[in-house]
């Protein structure tokens, strides 16, 4: 409501069984993925007593079933954007990998919006690191559905 964003609706629910009518679609549909928040780490110390060993291999887990379960809301020609605020692997670009590997309607493709520079790899994923761009470490992949 404050935004004045008629168009978005807010919903409580498990996003791995999303609340939605059958066959309902989006042009966009984003997974900010819950990760060890390891990009954070400058400003919340906290995490280095926090974040146990197995906490990213366990969450990156979690964000493929999310990622399965927002794939069937992605309209054919649509983007589904994947983002964390850590910088580990097995929350982003393992979980991006395995996710392609197992849903073959979607391609990563390039961000539409500015990423700071050198943020955007060769492989389209976005990576912003804290010892490069001066800011929290995120990661993001844009994945553009492609049957049609």
């Amino acid at each position: 409501r404050r935004a004045q964003l008629p168009n978005v609706r807010l919903a409580v629910a498990d996003a791995l069984a999303p609340p939605l009518a059958p066959g309902r679609r989006f042009d966009l549909v984003l997974v900010d993925a819950p990760c060890t928040g390891l990009g954070t780490l400058a400003r919340r110390a906290d995490l280095r007593w926090r974040v146990q060993e197995t906490d990213a291999a366990r969450l990156g887990v979690l964000a493929g079933r999310l990622l399965d379960a927002a794939a069937g809301a992605v309209e054919p020609g649509a983007l589904l954007v994947y983002s964390t605020c850590t910088t580990e692997p097995e929350e982003n670009e393992e979980v991006v990998a395995r996710f392609l590997d197992r849903d073959a309607r979607f391609r990563v493709v390039p961000p539409e919006r500015p990423v700071p520079p050198g943020a955007l790899g060769p492989d389209g994923l976005v990576r912003v690191l804290p010892e490069v761009h001066g800011c929290d470490g995120a990661f993001a992949a844009c994945l553009r559905r492609i049957d049609g």
